[in-house]
Formats: C-alpha cells, structure tokens, sequence
C-alpha cells in the first residue's frame, strides 16, 4: 500500500522523549518492510517550523545543524515525493468538494497530494482532521 506519512508522525520520530515516539518509530518500522512510506514538501517545511522553534513557543529548540539532521535522515528513511504541477488545480477541487474553510486547508492540500500520486491512506495521529475526506483511508498507528 502507498501511505503518505502525516507532520505530526515526522514530530514524534524525531522527538526520543515523546510518550508516543516508539509507537510510530514501530509502525514506521514494520511498515517500511511492506509499504511504500511517501513523505510531501509540506511535511517537511511543517516539521522544520516545529523543531527549529524555540521551546518557549512550543516548538523543540533545535539549532539549524540539528534540524538538518533530523530532516536529512527522515528524506533517506522516507520517499520525498515532489508537488506536481497539477496540485494546486486538485487542492482547489478538494476544498470546494468539502467546504474547506480556514487552517482545515493545509490538511485538503496533503490529500490532494496523495490523490494527485495515487497513495491510498494517509498516516496521521489526527484521525479527525482527514475524516471527511472520503477519497483517502486514514490509519492512525
């Protein structure tokens, strides 16, 4: 199956502390052996906002050098697919299908991206967030 792994998956393996690290650091795992794990540009732009923010502002303090790090490893582990010039023409679509309105477009435009890529189901720990899309599966590890 060809699953398109969510920001808030990336967030949890790159922070070791977190109480749901081995939880998806175990389901990247096994999946790896059996699925194809795609990984968008926005995910990446998403997780480098979050980790390089400071802990003050809920973010993880991470210096630049550390950032690319964790970045660097997850683009190897992951296949980092590109925006295709057709995303913006089929977000447009998803967002008038279902009525998106304000911060739910950022998750229209990850499903547009798998649609325009053909992959399946989308891993995320907010299942809510993807319910109402009908043309994606939503697994949550």
């Amino acid at each position: 199956m060809r699953l398109l792994v969510d920001t808030n998956i990336l967030l949890r393996v790159v922070a070791g502390d977190d109480p749901q690290h081995r939880l998806v650091s175990e389901f990247i795992d096994s999946h790896l052996l059996t699925d194809d794990l795609f990984v968008a540009p926005q995910c990446l732009y998403e997780l480098w906002t979050v980790i390089t923010r400071p802990l003050s502002v809920n973010g993880f303090g991470l210096s630049v050098a550390e950032a690319f790090v964790a970045v660097d490893k997850l683009v190897d582990m992951l296949d980092l697919l590109e925006d295709p010039a057709s995303l913006v023409k089929r977000w447009l679509e998803v967002c008038r299908l279902y009525d998106v309105k304000g911060r739910p477009a950022h998750d229209a435009r990850l499903v547009a991206f798998a649609l325009e890529h053909q992959i399946q189901a989308i891993v995320t720990l907010n299942s809510q967030d993807f319910a109402t899309y009908r043309d994606i599966q939503v697994i949550c590890p």
